[in-house]
């Protein structure tokens, strides 16, 4: 897996690359906290991979806002300009959904 990724890598944004983390995608909600980061960083994607995003991780949390997990392919981004947002200190923008399942203890080892 990992050698797909190097070898796809060139087709994507200068600069994206894999990242592990937890996602929450609910009411005026649209974060990615990557492994290791103390920050959450509003997400930046289409309309249409947003409403797949959104469906699988309805789909695998128990609470509205409950995070799954998620390795993305992608680039950390600005604040971004947008309402709810706003209050977050940057962006992610997603290229592509590597893996998308329920969250564990084990996601982000220390």
């Amino acid at each position: 897996m990992t050698l797909l990724l190097a070898l796809a890598a060139p087709c994507y944004a200068e600069g994206a690359k894999a990242y592990r983390g937890h996602l929450v995608i609910a009411p005026e909600v649209e974060i990615f906290r990557p492994c290791g980061a103390k920050d959450d960083l509003w997400l930046d994607y289409d309309h249409s991979a947003r409403e797949t995003l959104a469906s699988t991780h309805r789909s695998l949390v128990k609470d509205a806002y409950g995070e799954s997990f998620v390795v993305l392919l992608g680039t950390p981004g600005p604040k971004l300009n947008c309402g709810f947002c706003e209050a977050y200190k940057g962006s992610f923008k997603i290229e592509k959904v590597v893996e998308h399942r329920a969250s564990s203890v084990d996601d982000c080892p220390k």
